[in-house]
């Protein structure tokens, strides 16, 4: 039987979840806006993408424009791993999980609290 490999089940949208949690997770972290920029952006970059990132060379990733290198090297980690280690690194360091936030950018709330 044939253990699948991380990347025979990433999807680019499962990709693209990935970075939109980052983008998220950067800037309840307070980082710098462009660097939170560059999550959401690639987020809709790969959502917009007629061909699967795994079907890429990586070589080629950071062509696309709105990837860069960092960017193009996680999307890579991803599809090798399944996930990416600052991802990981960020997410013990803020343990709100960004999908218990609301994704409407004016209403970022913890799930449970009534938006004032």
């Amino acid at each position: 039987m044939k253990i699948p490999k991380p990347d025979d089940h990433m999807t680019n949208s499962s990709v693209s979840s990935l970075m939109e949690e980052m983008a998220v997770l950067l800037e309840l972290a307070g980082e710098n806006p462009f660097r939170v920029r560059a999550y959401q952006k690639a987020t809709q970059v790969v959502n917009g993408l007629t061909k699967e990132l795994k079907n890429i060379p990586g070589e080629d990733l950071i062509k696309i424009q709105g990837i860069g290198s960092k960017i193009s090297s996680h999307i890579q980690e991803i599809l090798t791993t399944g996930a990416f280690s600052e991802f990981a690194s960020l997410k013990k360091k803020n343990p709100q999980r960004a999908s218990g936030y609301n994704k409407d950018p004016w209403h970022r709330t913890q799930a449970g609290q009534i938006p004032v």
